[in-house]
C-alpha cells in the first residue's frame, strides 16, 4: 500500500490545528494555537518548511520531526510514545501511514475544514504492529487525540507505556498544575518550564485530592484573562500521567496517558490496546482555557438525565460519633424513598464503609481483568463511553 500524503487544517472557535501526515509519516502538529484564517496549501507548506529545525552540533544528522505519538527513530530523544517489546525486540517501531481520513472519508493533498475527526492508519510490518491515531478538533476549540495499537504477529507484544504529546512554543516558559491533600484540594503550583521532565503520576487507581487536574504551559505570569496558555488533561480516572518535557535542542511538549503497571498489558495476536483521550486546550488566559472544557461538557449529546439515582453521603454526619444505629436507620429510610445508594467513608472505626455497602446491596468492585490469581493478562480497549472493554483475539485466553 502506498504511503499517505495529506495535510489537514482544522479551525473552530478561534483555534487552528494544522496536521502534517505527508510522505507516510505519523501525524504531527505544525500549528496548534490561534486561528489562521484562509490558510491555503502554499501557506501550509511554508509553515512546514519553517518548522524544520536547524541541525546543530552533537545532533542527529536528520532533522527532528515530532509526531503526536513521539518516535525514537525520528530523532526524538525525550519520552517515546510507545515503550514495549517482544522479549527485548521490536522496541522502536517505525510506522508508515497508509490512509488518512477526515470524518470517515479518505483524503489526500491539502484539506481545510472546520471541527472534524482525523484518523491516520499506520503499520510497521517488521515490528508486527498496526496503529490507528485519532486527532480531533471539537467545535469548542478543544483538541483531543488517542491511539489504538494492534499486534499482528504471532508472538505476544508486551506494552509498557503509550503516551501522546502536543508541542508548545518556546514562549510557553512557565508551568502550572495542581496538588493538594484532603480538606485542601486543588492547590495551584507554578514553576519554570525547565530542561528535563516535569512528571505527575497518579497510582491510586482513581483521581484524588493531589490530582494534577490540568497541566498548563504559558507565557510568564499568565493569569485568568491574559497570557497565551496551553493545557492538557488525560481523560482517564484510573492510574494516569501528565508530563511537560523540554529536551536539550529546545523542543517542548505537554503530554499524558494511562499509567500501566508492569506486565499489565500483553497483546496476543489480534489484540488491541486503546489509550484514553488526551485533551488539549489553547486560549488567552486561564478563563478561556477552562471555558472550552465547560462548553464541551455542557454540549454532550447525551446529557445526564435529571431522573437518576441519588447518592446520600452521611459520613460527615457521623464524623465525630461512629454510632452504627444512626446511619443504619438513615440508610434503611432512604431505601423506602428515592435514594438508591447510601455512602459512608470506608475504613472508619465501626465498619461504616461495610455497613453502607451492605445496606445499599452493592458488592465491592472487582479488580481489573487479569488482576486475580490464575487469570491471564488480557488486552484492554476503550469503548466510546470511556469504559474498559476486552477484545478477544486469536490466542487470547
Amino acid at each position: 500500500m502506498e504511503p499517505a500524503e495529506a495535510t489537514v487544517a482544522l479551525t473552530a472557535d478561534g483555534v487552528t490545528v494544522l496536521i502534517d501526515a505527508a510522505a507516510g509519516r505519523l501525524p504531527a502538529l505544525l500549528h496548534w494555537g490561534s486561528a489562521l484564517p484562509s490558510l491555503d496549501a502554499r501557506q501550509a507548506e511554508t509553515i512546514r518548511t519553517a518548522r524544520i529545525p536547524v541541525i546543530g552540533s552533537n545532533n542527529a544528522d536528520v532533522p527532528l520531526r515530532l509526531a503526536v505519538l513521539p518516535e525514537q527513530h525520528a530523532g526524538w530523544l525525550g519520552r517515546p510514545g510507545i515503550s514495549g517489546s517482544r522479549g527485548g525486540r521490536a522496541w522502536s517501531p517505525r510506522f508508515t501511514t497508509t490512509t488518512v481520513r477526515v470524518d470517515g472519508a479518505a483524503v489526500s493533498g491539502f484539506v481545510s475544514t472546520g471541527a472534524a475527526l482525523v484518523e491516520a492508519a499506520a503499520v510497521d510490518t517488521a515490528a508486527g504492529l498496526e496503529l490507528l491515531l485519532a486527532v480531533e478538533l471539537l467545535p469548542t476549540g478543544l483538541l483531543r487525540s488517542r491511539a489504538s495499537l494492534t499486534n499482528t504477529a504471532d508472538e505476544a507484544y508486551h506494552l509498557d507505556d503509550l503516551v501522546l504529546a502536543y508541542p508548545v512554543p518556546a514562549e510557553a516558559s512557565e508551568l502550572l498544575d495542581f496538588g493538594g491533600r484532603h480538606n485542601r484540594e486543588r492547590i495551584p503550583q507554578r514553576g519554570p518550564f525547565a530542561l528535563g521532565t516535569h512528571l505527575r503520576e497518579n497510582r491510586k487507581g482513581r483521581t484524588g485530592a493531589d490530582s494534577a487536574y490540568l497541566l498548563h504551559a504559558g507565557a510568564p505570569g499568565f493569569g485568568f484573562a491574559d497570557g497565551e496558555v496551553f493545557a492538557v488533561h488525560t481523560a482517564w480516572s484510573g492510574n494516569h500521567t501528565h508530563f511537560a518535557e523540554r529536551i536539550f535542542t529546545g523542543e517542548r511538549v505537554l503530554g499524558g496517558g494511562e499509567l500501566l503497571l508492569p506486565g499489565e498489558i500483553r497483546l496476543a495476536r489480534g489484540d488491541t490496546y486503546r489509550s484514553p483521550w488526551l485533551y488539549g486546550a489553547h486560549g488567552r488566559g486561564l478563563d478561556q482555557v477552562a471555558g472550552r472544557f465547560h462548553r464541551h461538557l455542557r454540549a454532550r449529546m447525551q446529557p445526564v438525565s435529571v431522573d437518576r439515582p441519588v447518592t446520600l453521603n452521611v459520613w460527615e454526619a457521623v464524623y465525630f460519633d461512629h454510632n452504627q444505629d444512626r446511619p443504619r436507620r438513615g440508610a434503611l429510610c432512604t431505601r423506602r424513598r428515592v435514594v438508591r445508594r447510601s455512602s459512608a467513608r470506608p475504613g472508619r472505626p465501626g465498619g461504616l464503609g461495610g455497613l453502607a455497602r451492605g445496606v445499599a446491596g452493592r458488592a465491592a468492585p472487582a479488580d481489573r481483568p487479569g488482576a486475580q490469581a490464575g487469570h491471564a493478562v488480557r488486552a484492554v480497549v476503550r469503548a466510546g463511553d470511556g469504559q474498559r472493554r476486552l477484545r478477544r483475539g486469536q490466542g487470547t485466553p
